[in-house]
């Protein structure tokens, strides 16, 4: 109802590289990634809304960051001019990614929004 369109990519048998390569294809055209993965030993969804390939940074969204001592019901945000509100490596990015899933089911489970 609000015109967003959803695509479901077979992240699953790609590999690492293959991954942040079809990352950076989606969102260098601007459409962000929310993926499946693990933190805190909980299932967890974070958003991707951009990156930096010199910087090997990817910035993301992340509804778990600590709350804002500024803005009731907000995260805070350690990304400053960047978009989201916290930053992972590649690296990083690939190890939430792949604890996600449960049984074997959503594994490199993603999503991508158009506008």
């Amino acid at each position: 109802s609000k015109s967003i369109n959803i695509e479901k990519p077979h992240f699953n048998p790609l590999n690492d590289n293959e991954k942040i390569a079809l990352i950076q294809q989606y969102l260098s055209i601007e459409q962000p990634l929310i993926i499946l993965g693990e933190r805190d030993n909980y299932e967890h969804y974070i958003t991707l809304l951009g990156f930096n390939t010199a910087a090997d940074e990817y910035y993301i969204y992340d509804s778990l960051q600590k709350a804002s001592l500024y803005q009731e019901a907000m995260t805070t945000d350690g990304n400053g001019s960047f978009p989201g509100n916290a930053t992972l490596k590649s690296n990083e990015l690939l190890d939430f990614w792949r604890g996600g899933g449960m049984y074997g089911l959503w594994k490199w489970y993603g999503l991508v929004a158009s506008f």
